[in-house]
């Protein structure tokens, strides 16, 4: 863990979040849906936050505040986008069940 010095102590380094930003992007890709679609943009969005994030880490002292700001960011992002992932995942595997049970023909 990164640790940065800030006035009387010792702050730690806010979450950058690109693993899960990553994953939000696979599995956008994976689920072509509109719901996919939407997660598939923020977590394109929630990627570019999280480079933000290690780039103001890299500033150091100064750029800590910026830093927690694009993590509470990318965050948020991730949270939005694994909703709407999630959410064509499940109408995925309803329309599968659907169709395999030929409720759609």
């Amino acid at each position: 863990m990164d640790y940065q010095y800030q006035n009387a102590g010792y702050v730690e380094a806010p979450q950058d979040y690109k693993v899960w930003s990553i994953i939000n992007i696979v599995f956008g890709v994976l689920c072509c849906g509109c719901c996919g679609i939407f997660g598939l943009v923020l977590g394109i969005m929630a990627l570019l936050k999280s480079n933000d994030v290690s780039k103001y880490v890299a500033m150091g002292e100064e750029g800590l505040v910026q830093a927690q700001e694009a993590s509470g960011k990318a965050k948020t992002y991730n949270i939005i986008a694994s909703i709407f992932v999630g959410l064509s995942v499940i109408v995925n595997i309803l329309y599968l069940i659907l169709y395999a049970t030929g409720a759609l023909n």
